[in-house]
């Protein structure tokens, strides 16, 4: 019973970390949709990183 509960947590923590982390990409995007410097920049930066 108590291992059932701590994967139920930890599937709820999963849930809401995706979540907030698109939250995040979503206020991002827009940003960088709202500054045409920082998007360049941003675009860069993916094409150094490879991402």
């Amino acid at each position: 019973m108590f291992l059932r509960r701590r994967l139920s947590a930890f599937s709820f923590c999963l849930s809401t970390g995706s979540l907030s982390a698109s939250r995040t990409k979503q206020a991002i995007d827009c940003r960088c949709k709202t500054n045409s410097e920082t998007a360049a920049l941003s675009t860069g930066r993916a094409g150094v990183f490879g991402a």
